[in-house]
């Protein structure tokens, strides 16, 4: 291939991954939604992209929703491949944090 079209196939491919990696994160969140009990109250911060060592594509980042009481209950990290029953978040998982340091 010529230069030219070199830097175009390697636009192109850098316009799929953020794509994709932007799909990710959204399917991510709506998972997250789906284990909180006021998913209307969610806020998000520091949501990122991250593929494991083993080649795993996972979204990990922070959320504060209210409890079952209405009060926010501070932001707790998760980690979601985009799928309810394989998003896990801090508060539910004993030793999240081996997990965090290994995925995000």
């Amino acid at each position: 291939l010529d230069p030219k079209r070199q830097r175009e196939k390697r636009a192109q491919q850098k316009e799929y991954e953020t794509t994709e990696q932007s799909l990710r994160i959204v399917y991510a969140q709506e998972a997250v939604l789906q284990k909180l009990k006021d998913p209307d109250s969610a806020k998000f911060k520091d949501v990122y992209f991250s593929k494991s060592s083993d080649n795993l594509a996972l979204v990990c980042g922070k959320v504060n929703a209210k409890n079952a009481f209405g009060a926010f209950t501070g932001f707790k990290r998760f980690i979601s491949n985009g799928v309810p029953e394989t998003t896990f978040l801090e508060q539910e998982v004993e030793d999240f944090h081996t997990s965090w340091n290994r995925f995000c």
